[in-house]
This record gives C-alpha cells, structure tokens and sequence, in this order.
C-alpha cells in the first residue's frame, strides 16, 4: 500500500461525509472475507428504501386529512351564510299605502269605485309567482273629500302610523288636482312616493315633481293638441271660446282643463290665438242655455267641458238656434276620463228629445284623453259596480290601478336587488 502523507489524512479527516462516503465506507464494511459484499448490506438498504416509502405515504395521508377537513369546513361554512342569506331574501317587508279618494260616490274615483280595483291589483300580485313574494301590501283609506283638506287628513293618518310604529311607504291619489296639491307638497317633504291618475293641471307640470307619478297625460297635452289642430285648419283666423261647466260642487277638472287649454293656445311660441273664456257656474238645475249663447255671439270655434247632460242640453239649445252647422259652427267637446259623469257624446236618453239631440250632435266632436284599457269588469265583476249603465266599460283612472301598483312593486323590489 502507498504511503499517505500526513497533509493528507488531515485532508481526508476535514473533508464532508457525502452520501457516497458512507454508502462505501458501509460497503467496504459489509465485505466478507472473500472480497464479495454480504446479503445483509442489500436487505438493510432495502428496508431503508421500504421506511422511506412508509414514510412518505402517511405524509401524504395526513395532508389528505387535513385537506379534506378544511374542505368539509369550508363547505358547512359556506351552507350556513347561504342559510342566513336565504333567511335574509326570504323576509316579508310590509309596504304601508295611504289611499287618499273621496267617500262620496258622487264622483268617478270614490273609494267604492277605485277599492275593487285596487283589490284586484294586489290580489294578481299575489297570484304572479317570483313577484313581489317578499312584500305585504297594507292599504288604509282615508277620505281626501275632493278639496284641499286633503292634505290635512293624509297628514294625520301618516304621522298616527309613524307613532304607532308604521312607516308609510306610498301615498295613492289623491285625483283631484287642488287635493293633490297639498299633499304633494307634503309627499316631498316626507321624500314618499305619490302615485295618482289625477293630478292633471298644468300647475304640476311648470315644476319637477320629484316624489310624483301621474299614470295619466296632463291637460297640457290637450292644449298642444288643439293648438296643433287649428294651426292646420287656419282656426287663428277665429275667435276660440272656451265654455265649460265648473260649479262649486264639482272637482274643477273641467277649469284646469281649460286653463291649460288657454295657457298652451296663447303662448309665445308659434301662432296665438284669440281665446274667450263662458264659464256656467250654475247648478245644472238652473243653467239658462240661451244666455250662454247669447253671451257668446254667434261663435264660430267653440270648445266646450262638463258633464254629458250639460253638453247635450247646450249641444241642443245651439241646434235650435242653428249654430251646429258644419260650415258657421264648430264643436268640440273634452272628454276628461271617458266616463258618464262627463261629456262622452253619449246622446241617447230615450226621450222626445233623443232625435234632436243626434241631429245636434253631428256637429260636435270629441276629444278624449281616454287611453287603450281593456274591460276589466269581466274579471271583477260582482266587485264592481259601474256609476252608471251608460258607461260601458272602467275608466283609465280605475284601469291603470294595476299598472301604477305594477310600477311600485317593480320599483320596490329593484331597490332589494340591489
């Protein structure tokens, strides 16, 4: 054997102990005699290798273990807030409606004629499946009298509910537009939504309303369109007179109508016109037609607003003296809400006078705001009890019902989305 120099072995005694260092120092070991390695060398590196392997694989179970417990954790976890969110969707929120309509049956949208309606919206709401499940609507009526102490009544049934605890969410009506007045202004104070089919004078429309939603079109739109209309005919030729009914004991309709009428025909813009306003503030028991016609002076364009026995009677009166005919005398009348309590054209009484009055009514012709509203006294019927058998089917006041309860569900139930 060489000799080993002493720098040497100290060399070898600093140098590492790498894995091959002591896989040949074992090996030289394990040698027999003979010079060959010794079988137990090979089944001590084998169990080594099979440890090794043992080992590794409860490393791997337990992560396992773990993994799927965290997983499991992570699923229960996620369970329990969709339960709490479900619970959270799930809750019924009240929705409290002041609807403010007069008690007296007098008028077109009393509480007796719109409470059927409003049972049918609410009730099509409940039977619509995925709408408005999470609401429950509460309607109290209160009488809005049809005059500006409306705003007073709906005042103290809102702060009555605030007291006992309910919030008022929506204000229905009311019609009227002096009622609606008042509580408008109330309705932004409160920053609570008003929905109503009235509200038509052109006082609501000189201003945004920003709590307000009316169902139907303003009386402006009647002026624009009677502006329009006699543009094309050369009408501004001719003195236009305005004559309508407005007695203390009606709602005034037929006055903002006109109004808003005389307000769009005189404006700046474009071609004015020369308007004349007839008012007839007579009870209709004591209305001499005659005078009225006289006061007018033979006129040749005549528009006129009430109730459908004032315009047949005047209708008459001016046939009579001939002034319906086509070429000396035009006539309009307005057709608020397509309803008997106003003038719809309807002639017919089955009197002696019912021949007169077709011959006097070839001469008038109607405008209406009246709008595409299917009958919906098929569907409600032994509910409602029309005002009269000469109205054939529901007002747009009553038919839009649904559609603004509609609007105010959908409207609430975006804000819950969201």
């Amino acid at each position: 054997m060489a000799p080993v120099s002493q720098g040497a072995r100290s060399a070898q005694r600093s140098a590492p102990f790498s894995s091959d260092h002591l896989f040949s120092k074992a090996r030289n070991r394990a040698k027999t005699p003979s010079g060959n390695t010794s079988p137990a060398f090979f089944n001590h590196i084998l169990k080594l290798q099979k440890n090794k392997r043992e080992i590794r694989k409860k490393k791997i179970k337990k992560m396992f273990f773990w993994h799927l417990c965290l997983l499991i954790f992570q699923v229960e976890s996620g369970k329990e807030r969709g339960s709490r969110r479900k619970q959270k969707e799930e809750k019924i929120e009240k929705v409290k409606i002041l609807a403010s309509l007069p008690e007296d049956d007098k008028y077109l949208f009393s509480q007796n004629h719109v409470r059927p309606a409003i049972n049918y919206a609410l009730q099509t709401i409940k039977d619509e499946t995925n709408f408005l499940s999470n609401f429950q609507f509460e309607v109290e009526y209160i009488d809005s009298g049809c005059n500006r102490e409306a705003m007073l009544t709906t005042a103290d049934s809102f702060y009555e509910n605030k007291q006992n605890g309910t919030e008022v969410d929506l204000i229905l009506g009311p019609v009227c537009s002096h009622a609606a007045d008042g509580v408008n202004d109330f309705s932004q104070f409160w920053n609570k939504a008003m929905i109503t089919s009235g509200a038509m004078a052109m006082a609501f429309t000189e201003v945004y309303q920003p709590t307000l939603t009316r169902i139907t079109a303003p009386f402006t739109e009647i002026g624009e369109f009677f502006k329009s209309l006699f543009v094309q005919l050369d009408y501004w030729k001719h003195t236009i007179h305005l004559l309508y009914h407005s007695p203390e004991d009606l709602s005034k309709d037929c006055y903002f109508a006109m109004e808003a009428i005389q307000y769009t025909l005189q404006m700046n813009t474009g071609t004015r016109f020369r308007v004349v306003n007839t008012v007839v503030q007579y009870p209709m028991c004591c209305i001499n037609y005659d005078e009225v016609l006289d006061q007018m002076k033979d006129p040749r364009v005549v528009v006129t607003c009430g109730s459908e026995n004032f315009v047949r009677n005047m209708m008459i009166a001016a046939k009579q003296r001939k002034m319906t005919e086509p070429e000396q005398n035009v006539w309009y009348t307005v057709d608020l809400f397509n309803a008997s309590y106003f003038g719809h054209g309807a002639w017919k009484r089955n009197d002696e006078r019912d021949e007169e009055a077709r011959e006097a009514y070839k001469a008038l012709q109607v405008v209406t705001l009246r709008t595409n509203v299917r009958n919906a006294k098929r569907t409600i019927e032994g509910d409602y009890d029309p005002y009269s058998a000469a109205d054939s089917s529901m007002s747009p006041r009553q038919g839009a019902i649904r559609t603004l309860f509609s609007k105010h569900g959908r409207g609430l139930q975006e804000n819950g989305n969201s």
